[in-house]
């Protein structure tokens, strides 16, 4: 299970295949962190390479996505990149990947694969 969707770093150097490689879980502060790393592609992926850059979501409040419900029918994984392709107007750092679209729908287009 992966997003694809191409992006251009400020290095000039573009990845396309973004994996989930860790989630963190905390249902006392009703908190997540979802870790997501970019590569080139899925076989880069696959070679073992080190992804290009990795990015965190804190997904809390209304946006806690594991209830007890959930995570009795999905992993936690499946879970954690269903509320990732909801999310809108992420704040990124300034410099990724493109201080002009800093704002933009971050999945907007990110295909399942």
């Amino acid at each position: 299970m992966a997003l694809q969707l191409e992006v251009s770093l400020p290095s000039g150097v573009a990845g396309s295949y973004w994996k989930v490689i860790r989630t963190y879980i905390d249902h006392y502060l009703l908190e997540s962190t979802v870790h997501i790393a970019l590569f080139r592609d899925q076989q880069a992926r696959q070679d073992g390479k080190q992804p290009m850059q990795v990015r965190q979501f804190k997904l809390n409040g209304n946006l806690f996505p594991y209830t007890m419900e959930a995570m009795n029918s999905s992993n936690v994984v499946e879970i954690g990149y269903d509320k990732l392709k909801t999310l809108r107007n992420v704040d990124l750092d300034p410099n990724w990947p493109d201080p002009n679209t800093k704002n933009n729908f971050v999945w907007e287009g990110a295909e399942d694969i």
